[in-house]
């Protein structure tokens, strides 16, 4: 159990911070595993993993204040990590339950296969408000946000990879799932229609697609008559025009 950090001199503290320090390219051989761990009542970020493989079990973030009004972040995960959050617990946390910065390590480099960040059976939310840095008057409350880091030459979504699936995400007041120019695969039982405006947000080209899945066919699928097309919600028959 990690409770009660504060911080010194101005700057943003951590409860737990795992930092391999291995370049990209270089493999590991097996994850570091977080299992039962209860973190609270810290300030700047609750768990933080810098360029490395973990596996999360049945652990819990909350209570995580923002520092000078930023972060807060339950859990954040940068530089190329990868590995599984498994029945994480992140609530009660400011700006982001979930972080993800650059998500997913390719085996070897950019445009190899990549091993990804893997949600499955978490909680996220609720968050509060926290400041966007350099964007006056702009708050972050998201359940998850997966994004890259900033190049002056993105990389293409497909470099980094996340895997949510049988999470529940609820109480965040921006965004429950806020992805930017990364690849989404979501899996059942997620809930992303549920007290926000944008319950789920792409931008920067990202990819949203289902487990295992891939790029679009070269040949698109035609609906016939009397065929239906859902997404998240009954059936709509699409020449019915009395249906929204």
């Amino acid at each position: 159990r990690i409770e009660g950090v504060a911080t010194e001199g101005g700057a943003f503290g951590w409860g737990l911070s795992l930092q391999s320090g291995r370049p990209l390219g270089t493999p590991f051989d097996q994850p570091t595993v977080l299992g039962r761990v209860d973190v609270s009542d810290v300030s700047g970020l609750g768990v933080l993993v810098d360029g490395g493989y973990v596996d999360f079990e049945d652990t819990t973030v909350q209570g995580v204040q923002s520092t000078d009004g930023a972060l807060g972040r339950g859990v954040q995960l940068q530089n190329w990590s990868a590995g599984t959050l498994l029945g994480l617990q992140s609530f009660d946390n400011h700006d982001a339950a979930v972080f993800l910065e650059s998500p997913g390590r390719p085996e070897g480099g950019p445009g190899d296969p990549v091993q990804a960040v893997t949600l499955e059976d978490c909680v996220l939310g609720p968050t509060a408000d926290a400041d966007v840095p350099d964007s006056p008057g702009s708050f972050a409350a998201d359940g998850l946000t997966a994004t890259q880091f900033v190049t002056s030459v993105p990389y293409p979504a497909s470099t980094f990879r996340v895997v949510l699936d049988g999470t529940d995400l609820s109480g965040n007041a921006r965004a429950h799932v806020l992805v930017e120019a990364i690849t989404l695969e979501v899996g059942s039982n997620n809930v992303f229609g549920k007290g926000t405006t944008y319950p789920l947000a792409g931008q920067g080209d990202a990819v949203f697609q289902g487990i295992g899945g891939g790029p679009p066919p070269e040949t698109p699928a035609l609906l016939d008559g009397g065929d239906a097309l859902a997404i998240n919600r009954a059936p709509v028959v699409l020449d019915d025009p009395s249906q929204p």
